[in-house]
């Protein structure tokens, strides 16, 4: 649903109209992402535009892009790149390494290296440059959070939302428990634990005290967690209003894109499947204001930490 792309500077520097044709095909939205390779990619790219014999005003214009160019990349992530090797070589032994990229954007492939897209010819039509908004996966823990595992690599917020996690008691069942436990595997194989990891579900329906829920939540979630993660379960109920929302859609959302869930977030008898959708920009955004302290849209009903 997201995929990476080692795009070669060179690659974007020829024409104003070469730039918008390649950097503009990259964004969260549409799920194609220029790594940070290597991490200072945009001072290179920045350098490479200053020095080019472009006309000023194509200069500026490029540079105004390159900017506001956050919801095209991925966060730098430490690749290693070696200065007196070319940028491809360079990535295709990041290819080889166990880190790879989904493919490489280079001016030239004279060994005809594999995932290997030539500037000049990319189109709708390259296979590799496809990357659906909609996939279907199998409801089991490991596939039901694959799809979100490039984007839990780099978030500082990752946000599960589900109103049917626990129980009227606060007793959270087992079906959901296990692809939580399978995306929390996934964040400890990082060196890095997201800034917030948070559960939104519905508390509409809690049928026993605050107190004897939150302790019922803590037992079922504790187990799960290893020396340093921590998650905190947030409430909510619909709001009162002539425009009221039912809580019913499910999703994964981190602070860089996210993704729906037909079924929901809880794994499934053997064989059934879930579709899985890429959010637009602005259902993120929304999903994110829905679920935050401004919401119009539910009101929150308790907030605690487990861990």
């Amino acid at each position: 649903m997201w995929n990476e792309y080692a795009v070669d500077p060179e690659c974007l520097i020829p024409s104003r109209d070469r730039f918008a044709r390649l950097f503009f095909d990259f964004s969260f939205e549409q799920g194609r992402l220029i790594a940070s390779y290597p991490d200072n990619w945009r001072a290179r790219l920045y350098d490479k535009i200053e020095s080019s014999p472009l006309r000023d005003g194509e200069k500026a214009w490029m540079l105004e892009h390159l900017s506001r160019s956050k919801q095209r990349m991925m966060p730098p992530d430490k690749r290693a790149f070696f200065e007196e090797i070319p940028y491809l070589q360079n990535a295709l032994q990041c290819q080889e390494s166990g880190r790879p990229f989904h493919a490489i954007v280079s001016e030239e492939n004279p060994a005809n290296a594999p995932r290997v897209c030539l500037a000049t010819e990319i189109s709708d039509a390259e296979p590799l440059w496809r990357s659906d908004a909609t996939i279907t996966v199998g409801r089991d823990a490991a596939e039901l959070i694959r799809p979100v595992e490039r984007l839990l690599n780099h978030a500082k917020l990752v946000m599960l939302i589900d109103p049917y996690f626990a129980t009227a008691d606060g007793t959270p069942r087992g079906r959901f428990l296990r692809p939580l436990e399978r995306l929390l595997d996934v964040l400890a194989a990082q060196k890095r634990f997201p800034d917030r990891l948070e559960y939104h579900s519905n508390a509409a329906n809690i049928r026993t005290s605050l107190s004897k829920f939150k302790q019922r939540m803590r037992e079922g979630l504790a187990p799960l967690l290893r020396p340093g993660q921590f998650i905190d379960f947030v409430g909510w109920k619909p709001r009162k209003s002539d425009r009221r929302q039912a809580f019913h859609d499910r999703y994964i959302v981190t602070d860089l894109a996210g993704a729906g869930y037909t079924y929901g977030l809880d794994d499934g008898p053997e064989g059934e499947t879930t579709g899985v959708q890429r959010l637009s920009s602005q259902d993120h955004t929304r999903v994110l204001d829905d679920f935050s302290l401004r919401s119009q849209t539910y009101d929150l009903i308790l907030r605690f930490r487990v861990g």
